[in-house]
């Protein structure tokens, strides 16, 4: 650990260095905080819509009154074909390659904008293509953004910065940043859009602050100042990253280049401590600038006077030097003897040298610890493609590491890291939310609200997580939103649907449980589906609703429908034994008998009806039913004596349909097998489910899985 000298020269340091007072941008003294406030509330380039309004209704009603829908007209010939690609089709990244292409090679400024814009609702994390946006802004010389959008930029900047944008609040903040995304935009605006979007981008901060020392007028006392809170913007944001090198050194240079000395030493001070690539690099070229000039140069005055104590009291020296009869307090007074002076000098230079050899060392042995994992990280930028199973693993084995071994801070940023490479990866979102549950529950909010209305709109297990998430903290209504927007987003998931049953049974909402579930049925796109949700309703009417009558019916409906559902014949049979069986015995018999008579398989059949013959054995009031079921059971038994003849003479059925038919009657024999008085296991609930539906959540069986 690092000792008392090292944390005394470090606070001494603290709010203390040179220019600091300039910086523009507003600063806490908890750097650490400043960090997670950052990447905590990190937003989308549209501002995250929310979950009742789609980013195409949000892009609408930001565009349609604006002077640039007034020359579409004069768009390139092909632009139309390109947009009606990317337009029906969102998720079709390559598509939204040839339009970038196009209107770049075109280089028609209306139609780009139009093109980027669109493009950045979906992929927010591009960096490349947020520095193409800009180029092509630049070549237009549109250096800057008017006073107004550069005002409402900065309000919704500075919020974020300072970490106060908050669930609660977004809306306004929302609104100022959609106006000023759809106003006639600039390369300046579009870099602070991009940086909105992805503060982790080391290679945008550069790219920005690039832009800034060629634009920015040299003679403007101001832009000293402006140049400096962007530094502090960017390493606050993105200055924990492992391979934010660049952006350190380029800060420490451009202060060296003001002759800052005292800046750059509070730089290292910090970038000393931080895990980083190229750590080393760093402790030599620190050990360089204190070798090459003077200390009285380096340190704040207070850092001054301090290690001037320090060394005089280590070698008994007390002022002696100082003239008679001054009393001036260790460390002030001046050294008259050259010879005495250099000494000091040396001996300061190695003591602050050995301060931070003492960081160097600590942080040395951090960064082993997540060396290996960071040389397993081949792809840190985002892309479609899917990585590979050994960098997901390495993500995962990482975050694990991190959240077990390191600062809340140094896992949130990993987290940030994480999901700009892992987007299209849900599990990453979902564990990322899953750890701030114990930290911030507007964080969790924020994760969500990022994964699913930017980088996975068409996901249902982290849109069914958020629902949850709302519905613990008591947003009954936002958890309803959430689930329907999406449902309306992707239709057909059964899932999502029973999920909405189950929310509004939950809080009482047993009407609109059950009118959810009879819309289930009625918009149903086959028999198989409509007969899965009649069960649920049927179900939900006579556990939950004790309506037994209204219950049978739905399953009567549903076997007038779907007479081959060997299912349906269960669940009724299952509600019809729950009762009084003497009351029950006519209904018993009748659904018996449906299925006896019906379309089912023969061996379905021969089951259905020895169970009848061993109901009224068991239960029945009168011998002739018995002897009735007895003689039916016989009839179907030669019928299926004389289908095997058939099959052995060559008349067989083909082999597919034969093998499909047997798997079925095999499946429902061995459920329906068993003493139905004895084992009633045979008609429960989990029994039926089994038949030919090994998995209850399966419900890609109804509809293929959404589009990624």
């Amino acid at each position: 650990m690092q000792n008392s000298h090292m944390d005394e020269y470090r606070n001494s340091s603290n709010g203390s260095t040179g220019n600091s007072s300039e910086v523009v941008v507003e600063q806490s003294a908890d750097f650490s905080t400043e960090i997670m406030n950052v990447t905590e509330m990190e937003q989308s380039p549209d501002g995250s819509p929310n979950v009742n309004t789609t980013t195409e209704e949000n892009e609408t009603a930001n565009t349609v009154d604006l002077p640039v829908t007034e020359t579409e007209a004069n768009f390139p010939p092909e632009y139309e074909k390109f947009w009606k690609t990317v337009e029906s089709n969102p998720q079709d990244f390559t598509g939204w390659v040839y339009l970038l292409q196009y209107v770049e090679q075109e280089n028609h400024l209306m139609a780009a904008r139009k093109a980027f814009d669109k493009f950045f609702i979906h992929y927010p994390y591009c960096y490349g293509y947020w520095k193409k946006y800009a180029d092509l802004e630049k070549r237009h010389d549109n250096i800057k953004q008017s006073d107004e959008v550069r005002t409402l930029l900065n309000k919704v900047i500075s919020i974020r910065m300072q970490g106060l944008l908050r669930f609660e609040d977004q809306d306004s903040a929302r609104g100022d940043q959609n106006i000023a995304m759809f106003y006639p935009t600039s390369t300046q605006m579009v870099y602070r859009r991009g940086l909105q979007a992805i503060p982790l981008s080391v290679d945008l901060w550069i790219h920005y602050i690039n832009f800034l020392k060629e634009t920015l007028d040299p003679g403007d006392p101001e832009t000293n100042s402006t140049i400096r809170g962007t530094f502090e913007h960017a390493v606050l944001a993105a200055g924990t990253d492992f391979r934010s090198d660049r952006l350190w050194e380029m800060y420490i240079n451009w202060e060296n280049e003001q002759g800052n000395l005292r800046e750059v030493t509070a730089i290292y001070d910090r970038i000393l401590g931080i895990p980083t690539q190229l750590y080393s690099h760093h402790f030599q070229r620190f050990k360089e600038h204190v070798q090459n000039n003077l200390p009285r140069d380096l340190l704040t005055g207070e850092q001054f006077i301090q290690l001037r104590r320090e060394l005089a009291s280590v070698n008994g020296h007390s002022g002696d030097d100082g003239p008679p009869g001054d009393d001036l307090p260790s460390g002030i007074e001046d050294i008259t003897d050259p010879a005495k002076l250099i000494t000091e000098i040396e001996n300061m230079r190695h003591r602050i040298i050995e301060i931070h050899q003492e960081m160097f060392n600590y942080n040395e042995h951090e960064v082993s610890k997540r060396w290996t994992f960071e040389e397993g990280i081949k792809r840190p930028y985002f892309h479609v493609k899917p990585l590979e199973k050994a960098q997901l693993k390495n993500w995962k084995e990482y975050l694990e590491f991190e959240i077990e071994n390191g600062t809340h801070e140094r896992v949130v940023v990993l987290f940030e890291r994480c999901v700009i490479s892992c987007a299209l990866y849900e599990e990453f979102w979902i564990k990322y939310a899953k750890y701030m549950e114990n930290h911030s529950i507007e964080g969790v909010r924020h994760v969500f609200s990022r994964a699913c209305t930017i980088h996975l709109p068409k996901k249902p297990m982290v849109h069914m997580l958020w629902a949850a998430f709302e519905e613990q903290q008591g947003n009954i209504n936002e958890a309803r939103n959430i689930l329907r927007t999406f449902e309306e987003c992707v239709l057909g998931l059964a899932m999502v649907r029973l999920r909405r049953v189950s929310l509004e049974r939950r809080h009482g909402n047993m009407e609109e449980a059950e009118c959810l579930l009879q819309d289930a049925i009625k918009n149903a796109k086959s028999n198989n589906e409509s007969s899965f949700y009649a069960i649920k309703l049927a179900r939900h009417l006579f556990k939950i609703q004790k309506n037994f009558p209204k219950s049978r019916n739905v399953l009567l409906e549903a076997i007038e429908r779907d007479k081959e559902n060997t299912k349906l014949y269960l669940n009724l049979l299952e509600m019809e034994y729950s009762g009084d069986l003497k009351q029950n015995e006519e209904n018993i018999l009748n659904c018996f008998d449906k299925a006896i008579h019906g379309s089912l398989p023969i061996k379905m059949r021969i089951t259905f009806s020895q169970r009848k013959v061993e109901f009224l054995e068991d239960f029945g009031s009168d011998v002739n039913k018995l002897l009735n079921a007895y003689d039916e059971h016989q009839t179907l038994l030669k019928e299926q004596d004389s289908l095997k003849r058939k099959a052995e003479n060559g008349s067989e059925e083909p082999e597919e349909k034969k093998a499909h038919t047997e798997d079925t009657t095999s499946s429902s024999t061995q459920m329906i097998d068993g003493d139905l008085q004895a084992n009633q296991a045979a008609y429960n609930y989990s029994a039926w489910y089994q038949y030919n539906y090994q998995n209850p959540w399966n419900y890609g069986q109804y509809y293929p899985p959404p589009p990624t």
